[in-house]
């Protein structure tokens, strides 16, 4: 018995990896349908690579009817562990009032964390959306994107 359990513990991470293979193979190809599939179960308990995708394919409707609040709703998952890309996602949908109400507070906080890892696009939007805020709510969007860091492992602000 503890052989099975042992064979199992190391044969579990290659079963992950080839789910998230054919997922991105699907996706590639455009088979959404098979890539919500593989990721969603990938998504569900953590993955923050497939709540990323779960996002992208949510935002513009692949394999699933377009909704923008979903989208927001996994790009947000994977954001709060620290994925870059995943951080600059809810900044772009905030600041386009997609997903929810336009807003720029939400928008800048997000691309801060997004730029704070080094991310190109989280440090443009950042920048850009900068010049329709007040230095007030400049202020108020820092407070809120250290809000949001400490609940992100790993995060310095």
């Amino acid at each position: 018995m503890k052989r099975l359990a042992l064979i199992l513990v190391l044969l579990w991470p290659m079963a992950v990896l080839a789910d998230g293979a054919v997922g991105y193979e699907a996706h590639q190809r455009g088979d959404f349908a098979t890539a919500m599939r593989e990721w969603k179960p990938m998504a569900e308990p953590g993955d923050s690579i497939a709540q990323y995708t779960l996002g992208v394919m949510y935002s513009k409707g692949q394999g699933v009817t377009l909704d923008e609040v979903e989208a927001v709703k996994w790009f947000r998952l994977a954001a709060e562990q620290s994925d870059p890309d995943a951080q600059n996602s809810p900044g772009l949908m905030y600041s386009q009032g997609k997903g929810a109400i336009e807003d720029n507070l939400q928008a800048y906080a997000w691309w801060s964390l997004a730029a704070d890892q080094g991310h190109e696009g989280g440090a443009l939007g950042k920048n850009i959306i900068r010049v329709l805020l007040t230095p007030e709510q400049i202020a108020d969007a820092e407070k809120l994107s250290r809000k949001l860091c400490a609940k992100i492992p790993g995060c310095v602000k």
